[in-house]
């Protein structure tokens, strides 16, 4: 019989679910007082002042996932830094795998390397000086086009 009390007690602690969830993880990130007042910083518009409370925590704890959304957020719609963002919200994903929030961060994502890429076309001279070639050549065809027009006229 004792040496079935260690696979009883085993069963018993996976039953009764002694790991942690998703949610008291997150309700337990969400009380550190440094990821509170970086949340405070970021309501009051005082994105600098989140960041540095975001990154105390990441010092401490660097496998705290929560600091890494808030971050993400702030990057892709505040500090405009859409890589740091892609980041963070890669890191997070790392940290919690099947969070309930993945398809939203996904699609964040999504949002965010369209914005990088769009960023990088507009400010590439080549881009620019491709799309100056292609108006150009388009202005030309318009003008062959209605000189060709005009000559079929009777």
């Amino acid at each position: 019989m004792q040496k079935y009390i260690p696979l009883m007690l085993a069963a018993v602690l996976a039953l009764t679910g002694c790991g942690k969830d998703a949610k008291s993880l997150e309700a337990r990130e969400e009380s550190d007082p440094n990821i509170a007042a970086g949340q405070a910083y970021m309501e009051e518009g005082k994105y600098d002042e989140a960041i540095a409370e975001f990154k105390k925590v990441l010092d401490t704890e660097p496998l705290m996932a929560r600091p890494h959304l808030d971050l993400a957020t702030i990057y892709q719609n505040n500090k405009i830094n859409y890589i740091y963002a892609i980041y963070h919200y890669d890191r997070y994903l790392e940290l919690r795998p099947g969070s309930e929030k993945t398809e939203f961060i996904e699609e964040q994502k999504l949002k965010v390397a369209r914005a990088l890429a769009n960023t990088l076309i507009n400010n590439s001279k080549e881009v620019k000086k491709v799309v100056q070639e292609r108006n150009s050549l388009i202005q030309q065809n318009k003008a062959n086009d209605l000189r060709t027009s005009k000559k079929r006229i009777p």
